[in-house]
């Protein structure tokens, strides 16, 4: 398969996203452990709740897990090679 090289500006355009994206991300994430610890001191019973919201985030983190993981095994059988982007 041919790929063209693309220009330095469209490069830098497309880093410049993925760098405000990931800190978009980050700060998301952020406000929802400053959002859990709220919740938690705000709690009747701070232990529950707290093993709770840890439960549910870690259901979501691990259906990523799951996705990723599955898109890999897709991608490898499909002999489809993604470029990183790690140097």
């Amino acid at each position: 398969m041919l790929t063209r090289a693309r220009p330095a500006k469209v490069k830098a355009g497309r880093d410049l996203a993925a760098e405000r994206l990931d800190r978009t991300f980050r700060n998301t994430l952020t406000k929802v452990e400053d959002l859990a610890r709220k919740r938690i001191l705000q709690a009747r019973d701070p232990l529950r709740t707290g093993l709770m919201l840890a439960r549910d985030i870690r259901k979501v983190a691990d259906s990523i897990d799951a996705d990723v993981i599955a898109q890999g095994i897709d991608d490898t059988e499909a002999g489809i090679v993604r470029e990183s982007g790690a140097k």
